[in-house]
């Protein structure tokens, strides 16, 4: 028993690496860099959004919610229910070898009633800001004098993980002038990551190891945003905004344990300075964009984001920096023509760029993201209701310093149901 103690003390101290090794697909996994602190934070605002690599703080539709900035909700027409779901796949690859990672997951739910038509709306949304899903695996081998055994130790590390940050949040925008409206929203931010390290020993006279840290956080936070707009500037059709969003930082309460199994024994482990209570420190957040109507059909917009994740406090603080997010897309309504036309007509496509340097930095090497975006809606006719699909292609991270390299293919289903789907007509 004490052999099997101190090999499990050993193995616990070593640092886990993040190379992916030769497998089969692994159902629901994401990247494997949601690994560290709180997981990758998750962008997706909307399906208009997400289709033209924008976060959307200037991008204001009335037949489509967008959770980017609190003032544009009191831009609608309609009450807007939306959800949807994605499934992404990520190809690893490193120096050893790759796999590849398939993830299912429930987008944000988010409703907008426009108390006050075009002048104050109240939104009441769910939806994820970080997601940690992953998982490793990695042969490790300890020579004989190292391990107090006589001979080399060889175990294999497997890590995986699930859980994340998300927001339940109830906010108000107004407008306070003509052509600027502002918005508040508090929210209560909460959620669970479990990791899982299990320490699988080829030497049948060592017991395995399993460990599992989970990690509870809840805080509140607030979001305030602006948008302004002006019509007719150039032309008699034409529209230019602009918006932007500050995120105040979020303290969060987090309590960490650690469980464990050696063989058939079970021990709890609690490390002081590394689990226990302890208080988190998310970054605060910043985004500015603007928007360009040319007419009821063609739209182009541009934003970036900033989050200084530098201040960020918690577990694996020391690999974090400073984040920022740029995009430009743009968006063909033919579907808004005013003269009918073909089967094509009948759809909005959309298409997009973004660059993110992203919030990690290991071994002096930023972890980026290139992504390419597409999209379609498919509006009903007569409402104001639609079903939009959007297309994901990029790459992030590197093979550089020992680093894992991941494409990234992405489809997302969102429905966006209008007040005319299930309430009185009013608004012809």
């Amino acid at each position: 028993m004490k052999k099997a103690l101190f090999i499990a003390l050993t193995c616990f101290s070593l640092s886990t690496s993040l190379q992916a090794q030769d497998s089969e697909s692994q159902l629901n996994t994401g990247s494997v860099y949601s690994y560290l602190g709180l997981g990758l934070p998750v962008d997706y605002a909307s399906s208009l959004a997400g289709s033209m690599g924008l976060q959307g703080v200037a991008l204001q539709d009335y037949r489509l919610n967008n959770l980017s900035n609190p003032a544009l909700w009191s831009q609608g027409i309609y009450t807007n229910v939306n959800g949807g779901f994605s499934l992404r796949a990520f190809d690893a690859t490193d120096n050893l070898g790759s796999r590849r990672n398939s993830l299912l997951q429930v987008s944000q739910f988010q409703l907008v009633l426009p108390v006050k038509r075009e002048r104050i709306g109240v939104s009441l949304s769910l939806a994820p800001i970080t997601e940690s899903r992953f998982q490793t695996a990695q042969d490790v081998v300890i020579p004989a004098d190292q391990n107090n055994s006589g001979s080399p130790l060889e175990y294999r590390v497997n890590t995986s993980g699930t859980g994340g940050l998300n927001r339940l949040e109830l906010g108000v925008g107004i407008r306070i002038a003509r052509g600027l409206t502002f918005g508040y929203a508090p929210s209560f931010i909460f959620g669970v990551l479990e990791n899982t390290t299990t320490y699988n020993f080829e030497d049948q006279n060592f017991s395995n190891i399993n460990f599992t840290k989970i990690n509870s956080n809840y805080g509140f936070g607030n979001r305030f945003g602006l948008y302004f707009n002006r019509y007719s500037l150039f032309g008699e059709n034409d529209q230019l905004a602009f918006g932007a969003t500050f995120n105040l930082p979020v303290n969060l309460d987090s309590e960490s344990k650690v469980e464990s199994d050696i063989g058939s024994a079970n021990i709890d482990l609690i490390t002081a300075g590394e689990f226990g209570d302890q208080d988190v420190k998310m970054p605060m957040e910043a985004a500015l964009g603007f928007g360009y109507h040319f007419n009821q059909q063609w739209l182009v917009s541009s934003d970036v984001l900033y989050q200084n994740w530098s201040e960020y406090q918690g577990r694996n603080e020391e690999m974090f920096t400073d984040r920022f997010k740029v995009g430009f897309g743009t968006q063909y309504a033919a579907a808004r023509r005013s003269s009918p036309g073909g089967f094509f007509s009948r759809f909005n496509y959309r298409a997009g760029a973004s660059f993110d340097t992203g919030s990690l930095e290991i071994d002096e090497t930023e972890i980026q993201t290139y992504m390419l975006t597409a999209g379609i809606g498919i509006p009903s006719r007569g409402t104001g209701s639609s079903i939009d699909i959007n297309f994901d292609f990029g790459f992030r991270g590197t093979e550089a310093s020992d680093l894992i390299a991941e494409k990234i293919y992405g489809i997302r289903l969102s429905f966006n149901l209008s007040e005319l789907m299930f309430l009185q007509r009013r608004i012809d």
